[in-house]
């Protein structure tokens, strides 16, 4: 859109629509098709319009760009021609819009622009009550007494009615009327946009995908009209060096703006800049990031700046944003500035390993937590990068530890946490939340402490699709060993070795084994019930695994376990093509701890000791 758009014959304004541009097209009027459904617009929507054309004035007073100019969108046309060779538009597309204007105009004396210019096919009743009332004032003067005749009519009253109420409820001093009528006619513009072809089938396309420009469409032509403009437009007394400076600057802000869109469109980067935002932030907005991932940004613009009562949308951005609370002047050169801002704050953010992890931790497990908006303005306060991460790193030992602190402080918040961990008796099978949360910090650790571990994937940050707590081994002796007694001594005497005196008084002595042959089945099920209830669901003894994986090896051994985990692990990235399943790093790590083939009871404890000791550590990093 603007000035230059303009002159290269897309943008009009309506006293142009209705007189050079159909003597240029040698067309004697634009016709409404039978096709169209009926005029719908109502109160609200016209109030709306006005009401943002009040602020677009406001605006300008403050402004006093004559180049500026407000867009009502576009309007579809095809060129027809009727018996007799009369060349006429069938609007193919912008019938609300273009009536609404016209009854606008109607109210304010200037109906005489749409006589004869602006007619409905077949709805002839409609372009007669236009014609005899709208166009010529007589409805506000001598109001109608009966009711609407037919549906358009009623809308199109309802209209006009609002248009009245609304303009006695403004003062001349605040709104001038021979100010505002002549924004009606020079600075409302709409795109025209003239098609070929069969005509009911671009209809039908055009309302069968409720066709209309994209938020990054009508940002970018907003910016680079008036952005522009308002650095560059003032600088140089030499008109014709103006000019050149501000085309030369356009095209170099479009370059800008599609290499923004570029970045933004592959696959990693568009999930973690929706990540980032809440959830189904563009759902049902004009900013469609499919279309446009750059939409992410302006929605991120957004949600640092946000009000209670301002809602997302193109008319948040339509007069720039006032940053630096100066005025109008430069509203629209700062809205640009902050654009580039924000894409390189999350490209900043997406590129650092730190911050991506932990940003990426944060919004998997904790959105409700945390927002954009906080963090960005964190960012720019921070004197560092450094110390943002320090501050991220803070935020996520903050939320990891809210459940374990309760009223006391940090300290005792860990020491709680490390309690949970080292307990081999604490059932976390059943606290699965809690679980993967702390199994996903444990991969961040690894990660981030190792240089041989690759850099982790957005899906890796919460639980993925077919992955499950799965656990490492299984502790007591299988069902084939049940009358193996010296096989269940040897489990029950590594279980005293490494329980405190406490824990040892109850566990079951070797005389009870000898029962164990004449048990039956439900008897023999709570004693193993009894045993596993210490490790085999603590901490020390659970995985995220994808459940394939832990199908492959279904209640195998544990050697023959790890080498299942070592054969995904290692895969050739062609074998990977074949569904190799990725392992995680901190899968990875405890089944590459030990050594001799079997995962007993003393490693599922040491295993709980190291977790313990790897938080604590990552807790109290300076």
């Amino acid at each position: 859109m603007g000035n230059n758009i303009r002159e290269n014959g897309l943008v009009f304004n309506i006293n142009e629509i209705m007189h050079s541009y159909l003597e240029s097209g040698n067309a004697q009027c634009y016709v409404i098709p039978s096709y169209q459904r009926g005029y719908e617009w109502g109160e609200e929507d016209a109030k709306v319009l006005l009401e943002d054309l009040k602020k677009y004035c406001e605006k300008k007073a403050g402004y006093g760009d004559k180049y500026t100019f407000y867009c009502l969108q576009h309007i579809t046309l095809i060129k027809k021609y009727d018996r007799d060779g009369n060349a006429y538009f069938n609007v193919v597309d912008g019938q609300q819009r273009l009536t609404t204007i016209a009854i606008i105009l109607s109210y304010y004396d200037n109906g005489d622009l749409f006589k004869g210019k602006l007619k409905y096919d077949v709805r002839e009743q409609t372009g007669s009550f236009l014609e005899s009332q709208i166009y010529t004032g007589c409805y506000w003067n001598g109001r109608i007494e009966e009711g609407a005749k037919h549906k358009d009519e009623f809308y199109i009253r309802q209209v006009a009615d609002a248009v009245k109420e609304w303009d006695c409820g403004v003062s001349s001093e605040e709104l001038p009327r021979e100010g505002f009528k002549d924004v009606l006619l020079n600075d409302v513009r709409f795109i025209l946009n003239v098609v070929a072809g069969d005509e009911y089938r671009i209809f039908s396309d055009i309302n069968g995908a409720k066709a209309e420009l994209d938020g990054a469409d009508l940002m970018r032509a907003v910016m680079i009209t008036r952005s522009s403009k308002e650095k560059y437009g003032g600088t140089n007394s030499n008109k014709e060096e103006t000019e050149q400076t501000v085309s030369g600057f356009r095209v170099r802000m479009g370059m800008e703006l599609d290499a923004v869109n570029a970045w933004c469109s592959q696959d990693e980067i568009k999930k973690y800049l929706e990540l980032l935002l809440p959830n189904e932030a563009l759902k049902n907005t004009i900013f469609n990031p499919n279309e446009y991932p750059v939409n992410y940004i302006y929605r991120m613009m957004y949600e640092v700046r946000r009000g209670k009562k301002e809602e997302f949308g193109f008319r948040y951005f339509e007069y720039g944003l006032d940053l630096k609370d100066n005025g109008y002047a430069d509203d629209n050169w700062e809205m640009y500035e902050q654009f580039k801002r924000m894409y390189n704050v999350v490209r900043d953010w997406y590129s650092d390993k730190e911050i991506f992890y932990y940003t990426s931790y944060l919004f998997s497990n904790y959105k409700i937590k945390v927002t954009f908006g906080n963090l960005y303005n964190e960012y720019t306060k921070s004197e560092t990068k450094s110390k943002f991460r320090k501050y991220l790193h803070g935020l996520v030992k903050d939320v990891v530890l809210e459940e374990y602190k309760g009223d006391a402080g940090e300290k005792e918040g860990i020491d709680v946490l490390k309690e949970h961990i080292e307990s081999v008796q604490k059932s976390w099978y059943e606290y699965k939340g809690q679980l993967i949360k702390i199994l996903i910090l444990l991969d961040v650790i690894i990660s981030l402490n190792s240089k041989s571990v690759g850099r982790m994937q957005l899906e890796d940050f919460s639980q993925r699709k077919n992955e499950d707590v799965e656990h490492i081994a299984c502790q007591t002796p299988s069902e084939e060993d049940r009358k193996d007694e010296e096989k269940w001594k040897m489990y029950i005497r590594e279980l005293r070795a490494n329980l405190d005196d406490k824990e040892i008084k109850s566990i079951i002595n070797e005389e009870q084994l000898n029962k164990l042959k004449s048990l039956d089945d439900k008897e023999y099920d709570g004693i193993v019930d009894f045993l596993n209830s210490f490790g085999l669901n603590s901490v020390g003894n659970l995985v995220l695994l994808d459940k394939s994986v832990n199908r492959g090896y279904k209640n195998a051994l544990f050697k023959d376990k790890k080498t299942e985990i070592f054969r995904n692990y290692f895969a050739t990235p062609e074998q990977k093509k074949k569904k190799i399943t990725q392992i995680r790093p901190y899968t990875m790590n405890v089944f590459s701890m030990e050594k001799d083939g079997y995962w007993t009871f003393a490693d599922i404890k040491r295993n709980c000791e190291d977790i313990s000791r790897q938080i604590d550590e990552f807790f109290n990093k300076q």
